[in-house]
């Protein structure tokens, strides 16, 4: 009698495990942690070197959409002056001024150029019009100090030349006077050119030799009004500042200036086990539980990557994974470690058994 109930017993267990592994399905979910990151991020960084790097990163598809690097000449005394004001706002609109860069050697440049384009517009009139007995007189006593000019810079520059080689003087006090000499030099030349302009007249290809000096000069003026303009660092999205101190210990070789952080969209980076990878797959479901208040949060699989990256020394593959806005979006920092869960479909309960099996062994 006992034995016909254990044998019902053991019927029913069979049948009911037999009906359990073939017509029931299971929720497969991959459980992992994953850092929130904003959809865009705009960086300003100086190097070691007082190279200034302009950096716009897309996180969406982990791509730089923006690259730019701003390098000063040797000897230059450059300023990165930031727009104050931007700290103190709740959000920085697209087209914001954040800051602007002052270079002194492209200032004083174009300073030279547009003394150089008044000097050729005097040559062309001078050389375009007679001249009257007095005006002759002024251009040969102008030629005549520019001369004296000349000479006694000559002479200081071959002194200090000497002292430069042998290390009296520094290079920014020989390169000072390197370029006075080559300032007299010019002059003098534009006197001679004056004076024999007065003197002796004009010919045509000379009028248009010095048009084509004023066409050049004007165009380089118009390229570096251009480039001192570019200067002016502009806000590229609409955002907020990211204010975040740096850690005592940082030995990177660049430091950021400026991070803008695009909120309109976050994202998050999870790792998952290059064995679960086969399970995972775009548009699938990612609930996302915060360390504050224990907000939970949803996002979709938008892109995995196609390398492997070793974590605590186990294979790992990134997934990006975009965060739908809610009414819990505000807790949401960048930077943010959360809980991520995976939901990877209904699988039949054999194959769940098999995937906690194999996540068993791989660990």
């Amino acid at each position: 009698m006992k034995f016909r109930y254990l044998s019902i017993i053991l019927l029913v267990l069979i049948t009911g495990l037999y009906l359990f592994f073939s017509y029931v399905a299971l929720p497969y979910n991959i459980r992992t942690k994953g850092i929130i990151y904003p959809s865009k991020e705009w960086r300003i960084v100086k190097t070691d070197d007082g190279t200034l790097l302009n950096v716009l990163k897309n996180n969406l598809n982990n791509t730089i959409s923006y690259y730019s690097v701003t390098e000063f000449q040797r000897g230059d005394i450059a300023e990165f002056v930031v727009n104050d004001a931007v700290y103190n706002k709740q959000k920085i609109n697209e087209g914001d001024t954040i800051g602007y860069i002052k270079s002194n050697e492209e200032q004083r440049r174009f300073i030279e150029l547009k003394g150089k384009l008044a000097v050729q517009n005097n040559l062309l009139q001078v050389y375009s019009t007679g001249e009257k007995p007095e005006k002759v007189r002024a251009a040969f006593e102008n030629m005549k100090l520019a001369q004296q000019e000349y000479e006694t810079q000559k002479k200081i520059t071959e002194r200090n030349e000497i002292l430069y080689h042998d290390n009296y003087i520094s290079d920014e006090e020989y390169e000072l006077s390197l370029n006075q000499y080559k300032i007299r030099y010019h002059r003098l030349n534009v006197a001679k050119s004056e004076y024999e302009a007065i003197t002796t007249g004009a010919k045509p290809e000379q009028l248009e030799y010095i048009r084509s000096n004023i066409r050049m000069l004007e165009e380089q003026i118009l390229q570096l009004n251009e480039r001192l303009k570019s200067h002016s660092l502009l806000s590229p999205f609409s955002g907020v500042i990211i204010k975040r101190h740096e850690g005592g210990n940082n030995d990177s070789r660049e430091s950021a200036i400026i991070r803008l952080a695009d909120v309109s969209q976050y994202i998050v980076i999870v790792p998952v086990e290059l064995y679960q990878l086969q399970y995972v797959e775009p548009g699938q479901n990612v609930s996302l539980t915060t360390n504050r208040g224990r907000q939970t949060l949803n996002a979709e699989i938008i892109a995995i990557d196609n390398s492997v990256q070793m974590i605590n020394f186990r294979q790992k593959v990134f997934v990006t994974a975009a965060i739908e806005n809610n009414e819990n979006i505000h807790n949401v920092i960048s930077n943010m470690i959360v809980e991520a869960e995976i939901n990877c479909g209904m699988v039949p309960a054999r194959e769940y058994i098999n995937r906690l099996f194999r996540a068993v062994y791989q660990n």
